[in-house]
């Protein structure tokens, strides 16, 4: 490797590894360009059509080592992006880079990109993507983010950003990006060889195409006095204890005083709770069985209230390498490797061959106590038992984690626990239709979605007390539903936020959809 390619790949490494973004949704710019990226492409074009692009072969020649102490220079930043891109720190008066400086430093940008289909991590969990535009103009736009563990970037998903056209003037060290001012979108102009100016982001949301939230459900606005006090305490679901966190933290925002206790023992521990009076309500990621229903009417003599609270998806995992993920399984088959009596017992038996041919199957699952492990048996097994064989794990975490160290392993969760180190499988509901993968989309072919809810103990005609009612209507609102997409699950629908509201004595006014808009 020669001196300069060491340096570069030395650069490359310190940028990876001191990229941090922050999260936090973008506000509406009032230049145009702020939020439509094809119009600031126009506008940044004719800006430089007349400015020179720095020569590349002088830029390499200045990454050089300073003479005596062995430190790298920080003048020039090569970023390796694929289109030959270069940060100037110092550049000429003429050329591109000088210009942008010139007329935009220390403006905000805001965008929404919509990331093309090649986008693909990176090393390091770091993604370099480049999103795509609904329109024909040309551009290219590097964003190097660090995604969440277990959640990346695909294809399809919509980055909105916020950021400050960088002075370099006043950000020493750049190679080693020493400056606070956060991670770096490193824009190009498509006729421009060399990078035009680096974006140093502030905010930064990620959200999927199917988790845009209802545009009719209305901001959350305190109905209650800030003094407004009590407990509210919830038992049930480990798959939606994180989701009832983060609702709980942005309660807390509202209503400081009130007292919140949380328990993820698992879907099947909320009636048990209820019944009990230990909670008057509970989360699930099921729906309570006819033999739970009953046991709540006969203490109680009325029906538990259920609402839909947000939307999942059931996923079927297996190792990476494993060549039924490019083929997708059927219900049936599904069925037939997890029943009482596995009809489907090895890797040969699905049309696998070579050394997968003769390999037993390796089943994973959730324990007795989730509710994913009921919602499997009803919809997969239709009800029936398990084979004695599945592997029982504490959680959805644990299932994939299991999976990724076990080459002829399979199981099922929560889409929200994918990581790298899993495949998805697609799945067909009947045999001979076409298997749909869940990843990009929100397909309604696919055959393993389910509500999400809350089950309240509410005597009919009452009303909630006070801080449980504020917490349905932060569930109900925009606010509470950002947080759904947040925690990777599926939002609903504002109609539907409207009629189990009214269930629990909620009247959830609907304003207008707003109009669809070009990703971008």
């Amino acid at each position: 490797m020669t001196r300069c390619s060491l340096l570069y790949a030395m650069l490359a490494f310190a940028l990876l590894l001191t990229l941090f973004p922050s999260t936090g949704l973008a506000d509406e710019g009032e230049e145009v360009w702020r939020t439509d990226i094809a119009a600031f492409d126009k506008y940044l074009g004719e800006l430089t059509s007349q400015a020179r692009v720095p020569a590349k072969d002088a830029l390499e020649g200045r990454v050089t080592l300073r003479p005596g102490g062995g430190k790298l220079n920080t003048e020039v930043m090569p970023i390796t992006d694929g289109a030959g891109g270069f940060v100037d720190l110092k550049p000429a008066a003429d050329t591109v880079q000088a210009k942008v400086n010139q007329a935009l430093r220390g403006r905000t940008v805001t965008w929404e990109l919509e990331l093309a289909a090649d986008a693909a991590p990176n090393y390091l969990g770091l993604m370099m993507l480049r999103p795509k535009l609904a329109t024909e103009d040309a551009f290219l736009v590097t964003i190097i983010l660090k995604t969440r563990k277990g959640q990346p970037l695909k294809a399809g998903d919509r980055v909105k950003l916020e950021g400050t056209i960088g002075d370099a003037s006043r950000n020493k060290g750049m190679a080693f990006l020493t400056s606070p001012s956060g991670p770096i979108a490193i824009y190009h102009l498509d006729a421009v060889a060399h990078t035009v100016f680096w974006l140093a982001l502030t905010k930064t949301t990620v959200t999927r195409l199917e988790a845009t939230v209802d545009s009719r459900l209305a901001e959350f606005v305190p109905g209650e006095s800030r003094e407004l006090a009590g407990e509210i305490r919830s038992i049930g679901s480990d798959l939606m204890h994180n989701v009832m966190t983060l609702w709980f933290e942005a309660y807390r925002g509202h209503y400081p005083d009130v007292r919140l206790a949380l328990e993820g023992k698992g879907g099947s521990s909320a009636p048990d709770a209820l019944l009990a009076g230990l909670s008057p309500f509970g989360p699930m990621s099921r729906r309570m069985t006819a033999r739970e229903r009953a046991k709540f009417r006969e203490k109680f003599g009325y029906e538990p209230t259920l609402t839909r609270v947000a939307s999942d998806r059931v996923a079927v995992f297996v190792h990476p390498d494993n060549p039924i993920s490019q083929r997708g399984l059927t219900l049936a088959q599904l069925e037939a490797i997890y029943a009482r009596d596995p009809a489907i017992p090895t890797w040969g038996d699905l049309g696998l061959d070579g050394a997968w041919k003769d390999q037993p199957i390796s089943r994973y699952g959730h324990n007795r106590a989730s509710g994913t492990h009921g919602y499997f048996q009803q919809q997969v097994l239709s009800g029936g038992e398990y084979t004695d064989e599945v592997k029982e794990q504490p959680g959805g975490t644990s299932v994939v984690t299991a999976i990724g160290k076990d080459r002829f392993g399979i199981g099922y969760t929560s889409l929200r626990h994918a990581t790298d180190g899993v495949a998805v499988v697609p799945l067909a509901a009947k045999d001979g239709g076409a298997p749909v993968a869940p990843l990009e989309r929100d397909d309604p072919a696919y055959p393993l979605r389910r509500d999400l809810y809350l089950y309240y103990n509410l005597e009919p005609g009452s009303s909630l007390p006070p801080p449980l009612r504020e917490l349905a209507r932060l569930i109900y609102s925009r606010e509470g539903q950002r947080i759904v997409v947040q925690d990777g699950f599926l939002p609903i629908r504002a109609d539907v936020a409207a009629e189990d509201g009214r269930k629990i004595g909620l009247e959830i006014e609907l304003g207008a959809a707003a109009p669809a808009k070009h990703a971008r």
